[in-house]
């Protein structure tokens, strides 16, 4: 076994980081969210065996390290900045997660008459840019949940087309 960690340890720790960098940045930017989610969560937890093994491979430092005072410092900090991101969610202060999902959850509730002049366009006009790509039923006082719902389609899809002609 020691061998085996005095080959590995620290090869198998520096893959797997990159693998989670890698898989992770995207996923943060919702790029490729569906295909790199998967591999980013397994992957990760084998990064993190990776890691035992190396700490297992690196004890004698580790021990060293951990009594060190910018060590300490520094569990705290990470342990503070984890605080304001769980604290709001666990007190009920805030829901916590990325404000943009929060907003675009808004945004795809809201009727059509609500939405279409942040948009910059009538909400006839929305109706018509759905009814071009397919929709048979969309009123202006409906959101685009109740839209999809209505049409059998992926909220996604019903938001794409009303945003199709803005980005010409």
């Amino acid at each position: 076994m020691r061998n085996f960690l005095n080959l590995y340890s620290t090869p198998m720790t520096a893959a797997l980081f990159a693998v989670a960098v890698v898989t992770g940045v995207p996923i943060f930017f919702h790029v490729g969210d569906r295909f790199l989610k998967g591999a980013h969560e397994w992957l990760s937890l084998a990064f993190v065996a990776a890691v035992l093994l190396h700490l297992a491979r690196h004890w004698r430092g580790f021990a060293v390290l951990i009594k060190q005072r910018r060590t300490h410092v520094l569990l705290v900090a990470g342990g503070l900045a984890l605080a304001a991101f769980v604290a709001p969610a666990v007190t009920g202060s805030g829901r916590g997660g990325n404000p943009m999902m929060a907003l675009a959850g808004k945004m795809v509730e809201a009727p059509l008459v609500q939405l279409a002049p942040a948009l910059g366009v009538e909400a006839s006009a929305l109706v018509q840019r759905l009814e071009a790509g397919g929709i048979k039923q969309a009123d202006p006082a409906w959101s685009l949940v109740a839209i999809a719902a209505a049409n059998g389609r992926p909220v996604q899809h019903v938001a794409q087309l009303l945003l199709a002609e803005s980005r010409r």
